[in-house]
């Protein structure tokens, strides 16, 4: 019992210890943010994402250090992953309309990221799942109670039905959510990236995009990440071209 609680007091003591070097970088993070020094800044802020700690505050300084360092694409790739944190958030919103029309291209089609974001994350995916919890615990409630009270059966059927209508609504909109996220996405970080015909930079290159397109990751192998385009073409970039989440 005694050896439980050290160990106990133990796993507290560290992870308190890592919560407190967590703050101390994302304090030291800011100052050098504020000093105009964004490649320290940045470096900490990407140690602490590393370190597991994603969330909507470490994504979006993430995104505004590498906009002041003038990585476009980069910049973008962070920002549009603080839209599952916060999609309604203004001072986000802004700096990704600022970052779309710097890119000219597709300024609709990069509009509507936000506006996809604001109706996947209107409820923020604990709380959808926290909402699931109760609704199920509700559900095994009247459960029980239909069978302890038969003579208000029908009235127990009527909310049941209903609490699992809702269960089924809050399951199937965080599936999306998951989705969503699970997507693989990728983000062009080069000036001017190739898009090969084969996954060898001695094949032929069969198009070129520009910093900040964004598309979908169909593959990856070795060095290339494979994605398609609406015209039905397939190509691959060099990884070392692009941002995406493995």
């Amino acid at each position: 019992m005694k050896f439980k609680i050290f160990l106990m007091l133990f796993i507290l003591f560290s992870i308190n210890i890592i919560n407190s070097s967590i703050n101390i970088k994302f304090n030291d993070s800011i100052k050098y943010y504020n000093n105009s020094d964004y490649k320290n800044a940045l470096s900490y802020y990407l140690d602490i994402l590393k370190s597991g700690y994603d969330n909507f505050e470490i994504n979006y300084n993430i995104g505004c250090c590498y906009y002041k360092l003038n990585e476009i694409g980069k910049a973008r790739f962070y920002f549009e992953r603080s839209l599952i944190y916060k999609p309604f958030d203004s001072d986000l919103n802004h700096n990704l309309k600022v970052i779309y029309n710097k890119l000219v291209k597709n300024q609709d089609n990069n509009e509507q990221i936000i506006i996809n974001s604001r109706i996947l994350y209107l409820i923020p995916i604990n709380v959808v799942i926290l909402i699931n919890i109760i609704l199920s615990i509700i559900a095994v409630i009247l459960l029980t109670l239909l069978y302890n009270f038969y003579s208000y059966r029908k009235l127990i059927l009527i909310f049941l039905a209903t609490v699992i209508f809702f269960i089924l609504i809050f399951t199937f909109y965080n599936i999306f959510q998951y989705k969503n996220i699970k997507d693989q996405k990728l983000i062009i970080t080069k000036k001017n990236a190739n898009v090969y015909l084969t996954p060898n930079e001695n094949e032929t290159i069969i198009l070129t995009l520009e910093e900040g397109y964004s598309n979908k990751v169909y593959g990856e192998l070795n060095y290339f990440i494979k994605t398609k385009f609406n015209d039905g073409l397939t190509g691959w970039i060099k990884k070392e071209d692009l941002i995406y989440k493995p």
